[in-house]
């Protein structure tokens, strides 16, 4: 699961093994060439109700504003940038990667502006078990399992979490 600290008040997270990049999708033509451009007055930004990043976003933008899209919808986010409703919209760029082969006059920002950790979640206050999962992510991590599988998956813009500090 993506972490996010309104999540970690329900449940436990294990430290995260990967990290999905999100980033913003454009209209070709559009002036919005870095994360930099997009949160200046007037741009609107399009997000997945209650995804990452829109918790991410909701908590760090600071004059562009959001509309959120119940479920995420690419096809929705699609139409409301050919409405210009919104100049971009925000999500991991392993979906808009797939989105944008398919879609000809979009293109995917190159930088990336929030990497969501991936997790996972255990019932709150189980100790003896997140420090299991704890291990298991240690090992998968240090053996190359984890790329391993990212890389057999083929996904895009997902990268192995480094470990947590000691």
């Amino acid at each position: 699961m993506a972490f996010d600290p309104v999540r970690a008040a329900q449940v436990d997270f294990s430290q995260p093994y990967s990290l999905a990049q999100n980033m913003y999708l454009v209209r070709e033509g559009s002036s919005i060439r870095s994360i930099a451009d997009v949160d200046r007055p007037g741009v609107r930004i399009g997000v997945g109700r209650n995804d990452a990043g829109d918790y991410f976003l909701t908590r760090t933008l600071k004059n562009a504003g959001l509309k959120r899209n119940p479920g995420g919808d690419l096809a929705v986010a699609l139409r409301q940038l050919e409405s210009g409703e919104i100049d971009a919209y925000a999500a991991t760029r392993q979906r808009l990667h797939t989105f944008v082969l398919a879609h000809p006059g979009l293109r995917i920002v190159p930088d990336n502006f929030y990497g969501v950790e991936q997790a996972i979640v255990v019932a709150k206050g189980n100790a003896p078990l997140l420090a299991k999962v704890e291990r298991m992510i240690e090992e998968t991590r240090t053996t190359g399992f984890i790329a391993a599988a990212i890389a057999r998956a083929g996904l895009v813009g997902v990268d192995v979490a480094p470990p947590r500090p000691r």
